[in-house]
């Protein structure tokens, strides 16, 4: 992934040594941000923001530098993109897309965006990241988040995260001073709007048990309609 700096890769480094600090790491596995093979070439980038991979079981090498440096380097598709008929996350990112750019959209959608997690390290099986390992990841991610954000260059950010517990969690566990122009949306869907650095950032609820369709449309009016 030519995004990869030097600041970005000894960031995650860190998250590698953190990880292989705690005990049973063996369960754990670290999550890299996931670049499209189109990605770059496209006029309109979208980056998806999740709050964590839940269930990511890819061989991360958390006991070995170098074999960790190597997967990450190696990881540069979102071809896995799980199937959509099991994932509400990505059955409303893909309507999403194709709402906003249906004029470029393709059946090769998946590698046409990136994808990324507030928090990287995560149970390789399934579940959250519980409050000690989210404390113990958090000044990484964020500063990894912000870094990799200004890398990729994505013309819009739609962060499915969530807000209370996760974005805004406590005033010194918070992603959410990284984003300017923050306003509360009164919506079932979407809980704030923003920007970074000029992007149009959309903060939405997540998706699951709930009637797709008013989601995608809230979420596609917020992105080009911004109040």
């Amino acid at each position: 992934m030519d995004y990869l700096t030097n600041e970005i890769v000894d960031l995650y480094r860190k998250l590698q040594q953190t990880g292989s600090s705690i005990d049973n790491f063996t369960k754990l596995a670290i999550f890299p941000t996931q670049v499209g093979q189109l990605y770059k070439q496209c006029e309109n980038r979208m980056l998806v923001i999740g709050r964590c991979p839940n269930g990511w079981n890819h061989e991360t090498y958390m006991n070995s530098e170098d074999s960790f440096l190597q997967y990450l380097h190696s990881s540069d598709s979102c071809s896995y993109i799980p199937n959509l008929t099991n994932s509400s996350f990505w059955r409303v990112t893909k309507r999403v897309w194709n709402e906003l750019f249906s004029s470029s959209y393709n059946d090769n959608w998946r590698d046409s965006l990136a994808w990324t997690n507030l928090y990287r390290i995560t149970p390789s099986v399934s579940g959250n990241p519980n409050n000690r390992l989210c404390k113990l990841q958090f000044e990484i991610c964020k500063k990894l988040l912000e870094l990799e954000i200004k890398q990729l260059n994505p013309t819009c950010i739609l962060a499915i995260t969530g807000w209370t517990g996760w974005v805004d969690w406590k005033e010194n566990y918070t992603f959410a001073d990284l984003f300017s122009d923050l306003t509360e949306c009164k919506s079932e869907q979407i809980n704030h709007t923003g920007s970074f650095n000029g992007i149009p950032v959309v903060f939405t609820n997540r998706p699951e048990r709930k009637p797709e369709t008013p989601w995608v449309n809230e979420v596609v009016e917020a992105f080009l309609n911004p109040k």
